[in-house]
């Protein structure tokens, strides 16, 4: 829905400073992160295919890392929006703990150029790399890795996942031990 500025001049709909579900899917700034469809005449978000475009274009917005919890909070966000629980999906994205944007419009600009550039045809590990971040940081979707080095039993954290990432080859993200989404420089 355009907007009317004080001059009278109509304009694009502002940049949503934190992450929001609109008829055109997941939004950050003015980027789609994940797009909807119409599945049977229900809207939802497509999150199963993007799990690499996502934590790049959060990447980009954020200037690094993002918990690997976010991802999780997404997908339960679109099943909720996919069964017409609009407030729960809200509740979920709250729960990923990203701060709004930073830096105003510049940050939606990144998003916005980081967009066209994937619909281009440019990879999300391309992309991460060419703006200077590790794209190792877009593991953070990769599934359970048996592998990945733990905190031996008997101790306070045992089990937990330790956050030496070398062990095993194709090894995922580690998560924080506290638990909480976590967005790391």
């Amino acid at each position: 829905m355009p907007l009317t500025t004080a001059r009278g001049k109509v304009s694009a709909r502002s940049p949503a400073p934190v992450m929001t579900i609109t008829e055109k899917g997941l939004v950050l700034g003015a980027a789609v992160l994940a797009p909807t469809r119409n599945v049977g005449g229900v809207s939802e978000i497509v999150v199963e295919g993007a799990e690499e475009r996502i934590p790049a274009l959060l990447a980009i917005a954020y200037g690094g890392r993002v918990g690997a919890r976010v991802l999780g909070n997404i997908r339960r966000a679109s099943r909720y929006w996919r069964h017409g629980e609009q407030t729960l999906a809200a509740i979920e994205l709250a729960l990923t703990s990203l701060p709004p944007l930073s830096q105003g419009e510049q940050a939606s600009s990144r998003l916005s150029l980081g967009e066209r550039l994937l619909a281009e045809g440019l990879s999300p590990r391309e992309l991460v790399d060419a703006c200077g971040l590790d794209p190792t940081l877009l593991d953070v979707g990769k599934a359970y890795n048996p592998d990945q080095p733990r905190v031996p039993a008997g101790n306070p954290d045992g089990g937990q996942w330790t956050g030496d990432n070398t062990a095993g080859e194709g090894s995922g993200a580690s998560v924080p031990r506290t638990g909480q989404p976590t967005i790391l420089a």
